[in-house]
């Protein structure tokens, strides 16, 4: 007999029902006509109906005890009754009473103590009780005993957890278990679905929120994303630690005497502005060799002292020891101090390739280059790949 509920059938007149359990709260107690909640009034060990059940009902009087809260708060230092000692036992007996009747009540088992087994895996009763339920304490698996043997009704939570495409549920003889929901992290990398192909990113592609979808990416994307900081990410691109790989070096002040007439001179820039990479040779060679291939902007300017009537001065940018590009200025009507810049956009190897600043002028005999910052330099930036 159930702890917590009892079933009558209606005749049409009878109204009320006798309660054979003990409750605490008038509100714990309702009662159900062919499985439909009725108005009743709850008044000690009886049920009075608001109407009459109809012939042939099924009245079902059934208790539900208060399970969130308790119903008694002890406070330190009051005097324990013995009403509310007995209320919170009652309390704690009542949800153990209906909830051995609700185990009791899945279809085929007749008593909680008897078709619902706990015990370690080891420990199990041998089969040949049809519809008893054991459930491993240890191991968490369920199994069924169909009157022959026990069959597994779950696979241990140490194994895999199997089920056939689309099922969102696992049936224990006539008992369904909802698996639709997982406990959390419980999904290895292992179990999740295999990605179609290389070079695919999970997440989403399609605008708004929705399911996980394979985004396409590439070699170098995927690389990208694994580099390990900034540094390593622009050495991917090419770009290097210094990824514009610049410099700006002049003569600081210093005249550049004597240069010949009617020949090619290289342009000394003892000084360094600026040069990050320490990829000018402003001590031996005097030239720029990068370290980054790439597209570098270049200025190389000259300012040559005292050029004769209509004579001409050329600042030129060499690669490789060959002239690359020149720009000329002529003097006036009379002697005078002549500037000249010559800009040029160079491609660069990285490796071998070098740029070197010259002055030509054809004054007849020699003349000095001025050594001033703001007029004499040779600067270069790399601005593409």
């Amino acid at each position: 007999m159930p702890y917590s509920s009892v079933t009558y059938s209606g005749d049409g007149s009878t109204r009320a029902f006798t309660i054979p359990f003990d409750y605490i709260n008038t509100t714990d107690v309702t009662v159900t006509v062919d499985g439909d909640t009725v108005e009743a009034t709850i008044s000690g060990a009886l049920a009075s109906c608001d109407t009459a059940p109809a012939n042939a009902a099924v009245v079902v009087v059934i208790r539900a005890t208060e399970n969130e809260e308790p119903v008694v708060d002890f406070v330190d230092g009051a005097t324990q009754t013995e009403a509310d000692l007995d209320r919170a036992f009652k309390q704690l007996l009542f949800v153990i009473q209906e909830t051995l009747d609700s185990i009791a009540t899945i279809p085929g088992a007749a008593a909680a103590s008897t078709n619902v087994i706990f015990s370690v895996a080891g420990s199990r009763p041998a089969a040949g009780t049809a519809n008893r339920i054991h459930i491993a304490t240890d191991t968490k698996q369920i199994s069924f005993d169909n009157g022959a043997t026990w069959a597994n009704c779950s696979p241990a939570h140490t194994g895999d957890v199997t089920s056939s495409a689309g099922a969102n549920a696992l049936t224990i003889g006539a008992l369904e278990i909802a698996t639709t929901m997982l406990q959390a992290s419980c999904v290895t990398y292992a179990k999740i679905q295999n990605v179609s192909a290389t070079d695919k990113i999970l997440g989403r592609s399609t605008a708004g929120a929705g399911v996980v979808e394979e985004v396409p990416c590439t070699a170098t994307g995927r690389s990208l994303i694994a580099a390990s900081d900034a540094a390593a990410a622009r050495t991917l691109l090419g770009v290097g630690a210094d990824a514009a790989q610049s410099i700006s070096v002049n003569r600081n002040g210093v005249a550049q005497n004597s240069i010949v007439t009617a020949t090619d001179t290289k342009v000394e820039h003892t000084t360094e502005a600026f040069d990050a990479s320490g990829v000018y040779d402003n001590s031996v060679n005097y030239r720029l060799t990068p370290t980054i291939a790439g597209k570098y902007l270049v200025s190389a300017s000259i300012k040559l002292t005292n050029l004769t009537v209509n004579k001409y001065v050329k600042s030129m940018i060499f690669k490789n020891g060959a002239l690359l590009f020149s720009a000329r200025s002529y003097s006036g009507d009379s002697a005078e101090d002549v500037i000249v810049q010559a800009v040029a956009l160079v491609e660069m190897n990285g490796t071998t390739d070098y740029l070197e600043h010259y002055v030509y002028h054809n004054n007849g005999s020699n003349r000095n280059l001025d050594g001033i910052t703001n007029a004499t330099f040779f600067q270069a930036i790399r601005v593409s790949a």
